[in-house]
This record gives C-alpha cells, sequence and structure tokens, in this order.
C-alpha cells in the first residue's frame, strides 16, 4: 500500500487529518530501522474513549516493527512493566491504557529510558550467592531501547520527556462512524518500500535546530528518501512550533528550579528558612547547574532579576543575593509555587 493509502486508511478508523496520519506511518517505517539509528522518539497517541484509537493501534501494530502489546492497569507493578519493556527491546512498544499505570513518573522515564540507546539502561538489584554460598547484592545494567507507542489520556508531565515523545492529539468527532477493519483488511495493510534518505538541507536552517528537529529526525529521513515535499513542509511548521513550546516550557522549568536554589540556600541545616545574611550567587547557581548542567551564574542571575529579585551586592569581591520573606512569598505567588516554609 502507499502512504497516500494508509494516511486516508487512518482518517477512516479515527479522523486523523491526513499529515497526522501520515506522521504515524512515517513513525511506524522508521521503526524499521532501528538496526541503524541510536535515538526513536515514542508516538504518543492522546485520545478520549470513543475517538477510535483502539482501531488506528490496530492499523499500527500491522505497520510497525516487531510489535510488543502491553496492556497497562492499575495495579501493574514497576517490575512487570520493565520486565515487558527489556521483551520489547530493540522493537516496538505498544503500551496500552497508559493512564492507568500507577506511576507517572516511572512510565515517563521509561520513555527517555527507550528513545536513545545511550539512556536505555535501567539498574536493576537482585541478590546473588557467592562461591563460599553468602549472599550478597549485585546490581547490573538492563537496557530496553526501542521504539515506543504508547495510547494515553494526560499529557506528559516531565519535560524531558515531552523532548522525546511526538503526540498525536485524536479527537472524538460526535456524529461521525468510523471504520472497523476486519481481520481480512487487517491482513491486508503493508507497508510501501522505501530507502533512508538524509535530512534535506532545509531542515539545517537556524531556526529549525533544537529538540524539535531532533525529536522528528526520524520521520523527517523517512518522508525525505521517499521525496514526500509536502509532508516535509508541513512538518517543518511543526518542528518550529515544537520548539517554540520546548522553549517556553523550560524557562519556566529554569525559573522554577532557580527560585527553589534560591529557597534551599536560605535554608539553615535545622531546615527553616533564614533570609538576613546574603547569599552567594555562586551557591545558587551550583544548586540550579544539578538539572540544567549548561547554566552560567549570570545566566542565574538575569533569571532572578527576571522573577523579581533586585537586591544583589558584592560582598567581598562575592556577589550575594539579599531577599525577604515578604519577598519570596510574592514571587512564590506569581509562578505559582507552593511551600510549607512559605506560609
Amino acid at each position: 500500500m502507499s502512504v497516500e493509502e494508509l494516511a486516508e486508511l487512518t482518517n477512516r478508523v479515527c479522523g486523523l487529518a491526513i499529515n497526522w496520519g501520515k506522521a504515524c506511518i512515517y513513525y511506524c517505517m522508521a521503526t524499521h530501522k532501528l538496526q541503524f539509528i541510536d535515538w526513536m522518539p515514542a508516538l504518543q497517541l492522546l485520545a478520549p474513549p470513543g475517538s477510535g484509537k483502539t482501531q488506528l493501534v490496530k492499523v499500527l501494530m500491522r505497520l510497525a516493527y516487531g510489535p510488543y502489546l502491553i496492556t497497562c492497569y492499575d495495579r501493574m507493578t514497576s517490575v512487570t512493566l520493565r520486565n515487558t519493556l527489556k521483551k520489547a527491546r530493540d522493537r516496538t512498544a505498544i503500551i496500552e491504557e497508559a493512564d492507568l499505570y500507577p506511576n507517572r513518573t516511572e512510565l515517563e522515564r521509561y520513555l527517555i529510558n527507550r528513545a536513545s540507546t545511550a539512556t536505555s539502561a535501567l539498574p536493576v538489584t537482585h541478590q546473588k550467592a557467592d562461591g563460599q554460598g553468602a549472599i550478597q547484592w549485585v546490581t547490573n545494567k538492563l537496557h530496553i531501547p526501542g521504539a515506543t507507542i504508547i495510547h494515553d489520556r494526560h499529557g506528559l508531565n516531565d519535560m524531558a520527556a515531552e523532548r522525546r515523545v511526538i503526540t498525536v492529539n485524536i479527537r472524538k468527532q460526535k456524529g461521525r462512524s468510523f471504520l472497523k477493519p476486519d481481520a481480512g483488511q487487517l491482513k491486508s495493510i503493508s507497508l510501501p518500500n522505501f530507502g533512508y534518505g538524509t535530512i534535506p538541507s532545509i531542515f539545517n536552517a537556524p531556526e529549525t535546530t533544537g529538540s524539535g528537529l531532533d525529536t522528528w529526525e526520524p520521520l523527517i529521513r523517512v518522508a525525505s528518501s521517499l521525496q514526500d515535499d509536502d509532508w516535509l513542509q508541513w512538518v517543518w511548521d511543526e518542528v518550529v512550533e515544537f520548539n517554540d513550546r520546548i522553549a517556553d516550557g523550560q524557562q519556566y522549568e529554569l525559573e522554577l528550579t532557580a527560585f527553589k536554589a534560591v529557597i534551599r540556600c536560605f535554608m539553615d541545616n535545622a531546615g527553616m528558612l533564614l533570609v538576613k545574611d546574603p547569599q552567594p550567587l555562586k551557591d545558587i547557581t551550583a544548586i540550579v547547574k544539578e538539572e540544567f548542567a549548561w547554566v552560567k551564574p549570570k545566566t542565574v542571575g538575569t533569571v532572578l532579576r527576571k522573577l523579581g529579585f533586585r537586591e544583589f551586592r558584592n560582598i567581598g569581591g562575592t556577589t550575594k543575593l539579599t531577599t525577604t520573606l515578604d519577598q519570596l512569598k510574592k514571587i512564590a505567588g506569581d509562578i505559582g509555587y507552593t511551600d510549607d516554609l512559605l506560609p
């Protein structure tokens, strides 16, 4: 079947616009090249009940490489999910009902792990008997790289996960009836032949560099090999929008992290918030660097000024921040931050 025919099929089963349907098809095509790449984002199908998502998943399972179905439930344990993802290593994990998994943070961490061979290792600790029969704890690394198609009903919470996920919004369309392919129709679904080209030069433009380009790259390579110029132009806009959204989110995350760092620096060893002594900007920066390794003191200073901190003084050759409890409360309210230390 051609890409156009497959994209039309996704429209008939759940109402996806053709370009988003093609995005799903190109994702599945890219999964067949997993052995050639070290980066594969997840494909999140964000869909409410009754939207035709189940039929779309059936179609994508026919197209993706080595599909391995995982259905989440509310009492599913970490070990169970981890072991099933191990079975889907270097294949396509199809995660159904992801919103039922009880540990959202852990689920999103697994999406991060699977996206890149560089981050796919999970530490696994277990007991092992040595040569003398003594029991000791041993930690090994479990690698779970691979493609992931995830059906979900919630957006992502982790910024790092968001950078590694292409989200397809499937909306419920009242009054429209969708196709439910039978076994014979599903069996007839197949991918077109394709090569694996390089990113076209247009996507190397400065305004499209960044997380968005990284995330969409495997799909762009497939579309480029098929010379689908119309879709490539469409995805250009998606890449730019993705970068803008990530940049806005990252800026907020940096501001929130910087404010938390200020709180930590003004805490004493007993966990009390003391604001009478100025705190070095370099100490605040060191805490921020725990999450943003690239950040510099000048950047942190700029972020803090934007938040509303104004009192920076050079004391003994060191730049220090002075604040008050009222100022901390006001800034916390402005950014929507709550803390028991700020009643």
